[in-house]
């Protein structure tokens, strides 16, 4: 009996699994393809999957948008396939960086530049450096384009939530706000040439505030664990500084002080409310906890994949 219930739950988890691999593959593909059939066939397989019940158009409508909008706009769409890899993989390291850098996101570079800038030994790098061209290249690939309508219903982060990827605003302005006693508040606005999401990500945190679009906002995003590794490369580490400085200073500071003012008017009508739930009169830890476990579950991870080859493969 005990054995037919653990043949019987595998065999569901191994559907689920089958499902939802499948659903992810159908994503993966269609970032590659850039083609509407392959879209609705992908829209009607999430409809096979929600029980038969058809998607709301207006769901339907964000992820046409959605995918309408990053086909158009990606321009690393044209190297997405097995022969264009090939193709620019034989190319000279000079030429792609060319193309990476001084064609398709020259504009994002230029905009960028004074994160992006880094130096070595007292000695700001130059744009032909060899070794920083390198490190340019490693990013740019990584970018994604990204689009929030403004005075959308949806937000871009959402507070105490897990942050997947960093958002490189180009054009608009997001506002930045908290929840507090059951209601929202909007602390700051920013404009143009903003990161959004590099701090949690870099310290594997939650985010610790609301981020919404106030102006229609245009974009590049990274996904977390790329930008982790672009910030592990020599280069890159130069970066850090800056994104806790930006961050502290452009961001939590006003933001808190916004937040601690605003408790304080209602600590006299409900003063038995912990305020520190709310994060008022805390000094945040910005050490990432998690690291240790993660790392270990990594190892177990490599340890049973190099010894068992079927879960090496599947892995």
């Amino acid at each position: 009996m005990i054995a037919f219930v653990m043949m019987f739950g595998v065999s569901v988890f191994s559907y689920i699994m089958g499902n939802f691999i499948e659903i992810l593959m159908g994503y993966k593909s269609l970032e590659n393809t850039g083609d509407s059939k392959e879209l609705s066939k992908w829209i009607a397989l999430l409809t096979k999957f929600n029980e038969a019940h058809p998607l709301s158009k207006e769901l339907i409508t964000q992820i046409e948008d959605f995918f309408q909008y990053y086909w158009y706009n990606n321009p690393l769409l044209a190297f997405k396939s097995d022969s264009d890899i090939r193709f620019i993989s034989e190319l000279p390291d000079s030429t792609v960086q060319q193309i990476y850098i001084d064609y398709l996101f020259r504009d994002f570079l230029y905009q960028y530049n004074h994160f992006l800038r880094v130096s070595v030994k007292g000695r700001a790098l130059r744009v032909d450096d060899p070794k920083y061209r390198v490190f340019l290249v490693e990013l740019v690939r990584c970018l994604e384009p990204r689009k929030y309508c403004e005075n959308s219903s949806g937000i871009i982060q959402d507070q105490f939530m897990e942050v997947h990827e960093v958002l490189f605003v180009s054009q608009g302005s997001i506002l930045i706000g908290y929840r507090l006693f059951n209601d929202t508040f909007y602390a700051k606005c920013i404009k143009n040439t903003v990161i959004v999401g590099d701090f949690s990500c870099l310290h594997n945190k939650v985010s610790e505030f609301i981020y919404k679009p106030h102006e229609q906002v245009i974009g590049f995003a990274i996904k977390k664990d790329k930008f982790v590794q672009v910030l592990d490369d020599g280069l890159g580490k130069k970066l850090i500084p800056k994104i806790v400085k930006n961050y502290t200073d452009l961001i939590r500071e006003p933001v808190q002080k916004h937040r601690e003012i605003t408790a304080r008017k209602f600590q006299t009508r409900i003063d038995y409310v912990d305020l520190s739930a709310f994060g008022v009169g805390v000094n945040f830890d910005d050490v990432d906890h998690f690291k240790e476990g993660s790392k270990k579950i990594e190892e177990e991870i490599q340890k049973y994949s190099s010894e068992y080859g079927r879960l090496n493969s599947k892995l």
